[in-house]
Parts: structure tokens; sequence; C-alpha cells
């Protein structure tokens, strides 16, 4: 009996985790572009936001380069809400992790990813218009500049 019972607070405990979780859970993806000034490497970026709690966000991003010797890269960001201004603009001071595969016997590249997010909502917060400066810390070190949409 005293199983069961401790059963079932196990699993009503799971339970509400996971409906609190999902309730506040926000998540949107987007498409973009990226863009290296100092060595001229454009890309395209694919980048997800995932609400972890009120203040925390995680933002994994994958970039398909068209130009220069990088291939491909990801990125795994954390951020945090700093400033919201008039209910639809965020900043985010943001720090994370970047892996760039590079073409021909170059190899591969991993850096610290230290920058600012920002997003200006519009139609409600379905439609995100996002900007983000950053340094990339690695072999291959210099300014990032990304921005697109995010759904």
């Amino acid at each position: 009996m005293r199983d069961l019972f401790t059963l079932k607070l196990v699993l009503n405990t799971i339970l509400l985790s996971f409906i609190s979780f999902t309730a506040f859970a926000q998540f949107n993806i987007g498409v973009g572009t990226t863009v290296k000034p100092n060595d001229v490497t454009i890309g395209v970026q694919a980048k997800a936001i995932i609400g972890v709690d009120e203040n925390w966000r995680f933002s994994p991003s994958a970039n398909y380069y068209i130009t220069n010797d990088a291939k491909f890269g990801f990125d795994a960001d954390v951020m945090y809400t700093l400033i919201t201004i008039a209910d639809n603009v965020n900043i985010f001071p943001m720090g994370g992790i970047n892996w760039t595969e590079y073409g021909g016997m170059a190899g591969s590249d991993i850096g610290i990813n230290l920058g600012v997010f920002s997003n200006f909502s519009i139609k409600d917060d379905s439609i995100n218009i996002y900007l983000e400066p950053k340094m990339l810390f690695s072999d291959n070190k210099g300014f990032i500049m990304s921005g697109g949409v995010l759904f």
C-alpha cells in the first residue's frame, strides 16, 4: 500500500512539473542572415529561442555559409532578460559556444560567443525581428552580426 502511495506521489509531482514547465515555455523558430565582416563571411541562419523560465532563454542556431572557406556552424547560446522597453523590445546579454566546420584540410574550430541579443515584437508577439551582434573568441576570432525573423 505504501509503495502505491509513493508511486502516485512521484507521478503526480512529475505531471505537475511538466504542466508548469509547458505552461510557461515559449518557443520561437526563425530564419536570418549572419555576416562576419572582417573576412567577408556571409551565411543563412536557422534559429530557435526556447524560454526556460521568466528570465532565461536557450538559443540553438545553425549557420550555412555561402562565402569564404567556412562551410557551416552551430551555436548554443544562453540569454538573460536584462531590459524590456515598452513591452515589445527586449535586450538580452548572451554567451555560449560555437562550432564551425571549414572546407578542405582546415578542419573545425570551437569558440566562445559573447554578445547581445535584442528583439522587437510585432503583431502580438507572433512575429519578432531580431538583431544579434557578438564577438567570437576562437582561432578564427572576430565580430559577427546576425539578424532575422522569429515566428
